[in-house]
């Protein structure tokens, strides 16, 4: 009988998946459709859950995963992407060999300082400690595919948690949905950054949140040069910083290079002020 990888591997892993896809809607819906009747606003969503449960169904029909469970009669609810993690660590399909791969990187993280399981909830990953063995995690096989349907069903979740919200309740129409997600996917990064959080790099909460609400504004579209006061950062940080700015940048975007609105938010910190556009570029692109 095949082992199966640790459930919470799966969970914990997939705070390394792209939010691109749900952001970029999801700011589409709010600046265009706050205003709409609340049918046109349902019809809208349940138009874009057409088209991801599509993507889901072509993604089954391209490759052997735990995902061909779902059916093609397009019978889903939700929680999708929490059932989604159960199957994929089930192993269904997979050789020997590659279970093997994932259950070496999880004696892995087993080792790392603190251990692999929480001391609080026994068999819960603690998230950070991904991020210690990132590279690694990311060029397990069939990990580029679980990745890709975590979001596409995250998506999915919350669209119907969208037309549920919308039916019973009121029109929505306020950026309070969008807010939080991209608000808790910029915590998430800073999380991972290092064992110690966000303060790794800030001196005090006060400057990280300040932080993260001018990163929010810009993910949202809504960023305009400030007069603020340069942000100081703790000693030895500057090249994690860099390469965490840039990865949450290009979660949501494509092109850094043409973005200088970006540029100007990066130089809100004090150790970044005086650095040439070519290198700073450089970089933000360093993983």
């Amino acid at each position: 009988m095949k082992e199966k990888i640790p459930f919470t591997f799966f969970e914990s892993s997939s705070i390394l998946a792209s939010s691109r896809l749900q952001s970029l809607w999801f700011r589409f819906f709010c600046k265009y459709t706050l205003l709409w009747e609340k049918d046109k606003q349902i019809a809208f969503i349940e138009n874009e859950l057409e088209r991801t449960i599509d993507k889901i169904l072509d993604k089954i029909e391209g490759v052997q995963l735990p995902f061909m469970m779902y059916d093609a009669n397009k019978n889903m609810t939700k929680p999708n992407a929490k059932l989604f993690c159960k199957h994929f660590s089930e192993g269904i399909f997979w050789s020997a060999n590659e279970i093997d791969e994932y259950l070496n990187v999880v004696a892995k993280l087993g080792k790392l300082k603190g251990g692999f399981f929480d001391k609080v909830k026994k068999e819960e990953l603690v998230k950070v400690e991904i991020s210690f063995l990132r590279e690694m995690i990311l060029e397990l096989p069939r990990m580029a595919d679980f990745l890709e349907g975590f979001a596409l069903f995250t998506h999915l979740d919350r669209l119907y948690e969208m037309i549920e919200r919308t039916k019973s309740k009121e029109l929505i129409t306020t950026y309070e949905q969008i807010q939080g997600s991209l608000i808790l996917d910029i915590q998430s990064e800073f999380d991972m950054i290092d064992k110690k959080g966000w303060e790794y790099v800030f001196f005090n909460e006060s400057d990280y949140k300040k932080f993260v609400f001018l990163l929010n504004s810009f993910l949202l579209g809504e960023f305009k040069e400030v007069d603020v006061e340069l942000i100081k950062t703790k000693p030895r940080c500057k090249t994690k910083l860099a390469s965490t700015l840039g990865s949450i940048y290009l979660s949501k975007f494509e092109n850094l290079n043409s973005n200088k609105e970006f540029i100007k938010l990066v130089r809100v910190f004090e150790v970044f002020s005086d650095v040439p556009d070519k290198q700073l570029y450089d970089a933000l692109k360093r993983k």
